[in-house]
């Protein structure tokens, strides 16, 4: 007999947003304003955790625009591997957890065009 394990297919999240909110923590949480949704709309703010050994290199500050990826995880059902033991644990907690934030730029400040 052959036992075939399936691990939840965690699905990468990206949005175009402005970070309005930051608690700092060993466990950081950011709050995002999604910029594409309506201001009525329930999930035009988004929650992310980000992780004590996440490695982001970028200073982030209130304001900033551009694109946050992030995954969004089940407790109980998603897993995760754990490098400790050797092998796949379960999240225990839900949660929406920082992957990148890609800030937006100007790709062409120019005020004028002048052709010859």
């Amino acid at each position: 007999m052959v036992l075939i394990t399936f691990v939840d297919i965690v699905i990468m999240i990206t949005i175009k947003c402005c970070l309005v909110a930051v608690q700092t923590e060993q466990y950081s949480k950011l709050v995002f304003e999604d910029l594409n949704r309506d201001p009525c709309d329930d999930l035009k703010y988004v929650t992310v955790v980000m992780l004590p050994n996440w490695d982001y290199k970028d200073t982030l500050k209130i304001g900033d625009t551009g694109y946050l990826q992030f995954e969004s995880v089940k407790a109980g059902e998603t897993q995760w591997y754990n490098r400790e033991i050797q092998d796949f644990a379960v999240y225990k907690f839900n949660a929406n957890y920082f992957i990148n934030f890609i800030k937006h730029k100007e790709i062409n400040n120019m005020k004028e065009f002048k052709f010859d």
